[in-house]
This record gives C-alpha cells, sequence and structure tokens, in this order.
C-alpha cells in the first residue's frame, strides 16, 4: 500500500495532514483556476501580438541602419583606395578626446542641419578624408628627439651624414630624406629632426631598431637629454603625447625611479624600473652642442 499511494501521489501532498482536502474544496480549486486562465487567454494573446509588431518594426529599423552603414563603410573603402591606404590597416581616427575645438555653430546652420542631416553627414566625411590625407603623409616618416642642433646651416649636411651612417652601421633602413623642422618656440636648443623613408614598413623598422642601436652605438651624439625617435604625429596627437608624457614625468619624479614610459601614444609600466638620471647642466648659449626639445620623457 505504501508503494502504491507514493505512484499515485508523487508530491507527497496525501501524506500530510494538512494537504487533505474534501472533494468539494479540489473542484472548486481546479474549477477556479480553469476559469481565471480562460480568462486570462484573450489578454495573452494580444500582448504577443503586439510584441510581434515591434519586434517586426524593430528588425525593418535594424535593417535599414545595416543598409545605410553598408553605405557608408563602401565609401570609406574608396577614400582609402584614392589616398592609397591599405584598407586593412585602417589608421586611428580623431575622437572627442583629440579633434580640435570646433566653434560653436550658428543657429539657423543648427537649424538646417535638423532639417538635412546631409549637412552633417558631408562634413564629417570631410574630415575623415583630411585626417585619412594627413595620416597617410606622415606613415613614411620617424622624428628624432634632442639630437644635438647647431642652428647653423651645415646642420642640413650634418645630419644628412651621420643619420645615414648611423642607419648603415646598425643595419637599419636608410632615410631617403632627413631634415630639421621649425620650432614655434625660438629658445628651443633643439630643432626635431624628420627622416622620410621609402615605405611605412621602412618608418616602422627604424623606429623598431632605433633605440637598440642607439644605445650601443660608439658614434652617437650626446646631449643634455635622452635622443628618442617615434613616429610623425599630426598636431592633436603631438597635444595627447605631450600630456601623457607630463602624467609619465610626474610619476617618475614620485616613485624616484623610471617606473613607467611612453610607447607611442600608451603608458606602459617597465618590467624593470630604471634609476633616475642625474641631471645635467645645459650648455652655454655659445656652444654647439645644444640641449633638447622641452619634451619631458
Amino acid at each position: 500500500m505504501p508503494d502504491d499511494t507514493q505512484e499515485s501521489d508523487p508530491e507527497g501532498e496525501l501524506l500530510s495532514p494538512l494537504a487533505k482536502k474534501s472533494r468539494g474544496g479540489q473542484k472548486r480549486k481546479f474549477g477556479a483556476g480553469t476559469a481565471k486562465t480562460s480568462q486570462t487567454i484573450p489578454a495573452r494573446l494580444k500582448s504577443l501580438e503586439s510584441t510581434v509588431i515591434t519586434l517586426k518594426l524593430l528588425i525593418e529599423e535594424q535593417r535599414k541602419t545595416i543598409t545605410e552603414q553598408a553605405k557608408t563603410i563602401q565609401e570609406i573603402r574608396g577614400m582609402t583606395k584614392l589616398t592609397g591606404i591599405d584598407s586593412n590597416e585602417f589608421p586611428p581616427l580623431s575622437n572627442s578626446l583629440t579633434r580640435k575645438v570646433v566653434p560653436k555653430q550658428c543657429a539657423l546652420y543648427n537649424e538646417v542641419a535638423k532639417r538635412n542631416p546631409k549637412v552633417v553627414e558631408v562634413s564629417n566625411r570631410l574630415d575623415l578624408v583630411t585626417d585619412i590625407i594627413q595620416f597617410n603623409k606622415k606613415s613614411c616618416t620617424a622624428v628624432i628627439e634632442n639630437l644635438p642642433d647647431s642652428k647653423e646651416e651645415s646642420q642640413i649636411v650634418q645630419d644628412k651624414s651621420f643619420i645615414s651612417k648611423f642607419a648603415l652601421d646598425c643595419a637599419l633602413p636608410i632615410p631617403v630624406e632627413i631634415f630639421r623642422v621649425k620650432c614655434k618656440n625660438e629658445s628651443s636648443v633643439s630643432r626635431p629632426t624628420k627622416v622620410r623613408f621609402g615605405s611605412q614598413v621602412e618608418r616602422d623598422d627604424f623606429l623598431k631598431g632605433f633605440y637598440g642601436s642607439w644605445v650601443n652605438y660608439s658614434g652617437r651624439k650626446v646631449g643634455p637629454r635622452p635622443v628618442r625617435a617615434r613616429r610623425d604625429m599630426t598636431r592633436e596627437e603631438l597635444n595627447v603625447l605631450f600630456a601623457i608624457r607630463k602624467e609619465v614625468y610626474d610619476a617618475n619624479a614620485k616613485a624616484g625611479i623610471i617606473k613607467f614610459a611612453v610607447h607611442d601614444l600608451k603608458i606602459v609600466e617597465l618590467k624593470t624600473p630604471r634609476p633616475l638620471p642625474q641631471a645635467k647642466p645645459l650648455p652655454p648659449a655659445s656652444s654647439t652642442t645644444p640641449a633638447a626639445t622641452a619634451s619631458h620623457a
């Protein structure tokens, strides 16, 4: 008998005195539940129909968005072909942190832009093309900072001879063009040196091998600040670079060691910190080996 009871009552309700109810009570319970369920079925169906309609509309909107974005992507790819940039190596675009401050548009322009969104789209595309063209121009150029500068006309000839020999001795790509860049700050004791290569690959190989080759090069020129190389950057990127360098400089000074370094536009923590270099006095104004630019390490 116990076995039969368990099979007919899997929930065990009949084994508990509290679970026992009269047959009439059970009928009333089941009847009420069935009536309640039957009353909510139309409402549930109506809710489901409304949900299906909403989902269909959302899917249609998503399809329209995908179609518009696909057209924009095709246009961008066409721009990259015109500028000679490989679409697989798309350049980093300026964002809200690096974009130049745009003057506030007038009320009439804002009103026109609301009525015709193409006005803003075309403007954004022009900004995009400008970024791509500027990036493409700088993609084959590196910048050597803090290289001693005599400020004389013969400095260009000296730079070409020295840098070409350095690249040849260290098995690095040899630049096709070398020149100094004028500084806005006339008191700057060392102008940046730009070195242009035949391709971006050569530029990148030069930058990758520069530091290790320079610190071991017996003929390197030594100034008050360490000589270093980076890729050529836009003005917006330079503003970010200088801000990051300042943060790293302050953090290292606070730690009392060189714990952080700047690689391109990223801050990295060194696995093996180095001691801070001792400050070197700036040379007199008449010296032919002046200090480098005022950017922080």
